[in-house]
C-alpha cells in the first residue's frame, strides 16, 4: 500500500527557496497519526479511542488500496455510470392557481394574502 503524505511545512525563510509542500512516498503503513490530527482538532481522545481510530483508519486505508487492484486500463473514463439525458419536459407555460384558489384552504387570510406566524423578531 502507497500513501502520500505532505512533507513537513519550512520556515518562511526557506519556503522561498525550494518549493512549499513536495510530497513523499509513504509505504506498506498508515502514515496519519490519529493522536496528533486529535490533538490539532482539540478532541479530546482517550488511548482507547486513539488505538481504536488507529485500526479503523488502517482498515479504510487498506479497503481503499484494494481499489487500485482492478485493470481499468481499458474502461473509458465517464462522470456517470450510465448515461445521463435531459429527462425534463419543455418549459411551457399553462394555467395556475387563481388567487381564490390558492387561498381556500388557508387557515387565515386577510386582503388577499396569507396570514402566518412571525418567525424572526
Amino acid at each position: 500500500m502507497f500513501l502520500f503524505a505532505a512533507a513537513p511545512p519550512l520556515c518562511h525563510r526557506a519556503r522561498s527557496a525550494r518549493s512549499t509542500h513536495k510530497l513523499r512516498l509513504v509505504a506498506n503503513k498508515p502514515d496519519i497519526d490519529v493522536a496528533r490530527v486529535a490533538k490539532l482538532a482539540r478532541l479530546n481522545l482517550t488511548e482507547e479511542e486513539t488505538k481504536l481510530f488507529q485500526a479503523q483508519l488502517g482498515r479504510v486505508l487498506e479497503y481503499a488500496e484494494k481499489l487500485r487492484e482492478p485493470d481499468t486500463s481499458q474502461v473509458e473514463a465517464a462522470a456517470h455510470a450510465v448515461p445521463i439525458l435531459n429527462v425534463f419536459r419543455e418549459d411551457e407555460p399553462r394555467p395556475g392557481f387563481t388567487a381564490e384558489e390558492a387561498l381556500s384552504n388557508a387557515p387565515r387570510q386577510a386582503n388577499g394574502l396569507f396570514i402566518v406566524t412571525k418567525v424572526v423578531e
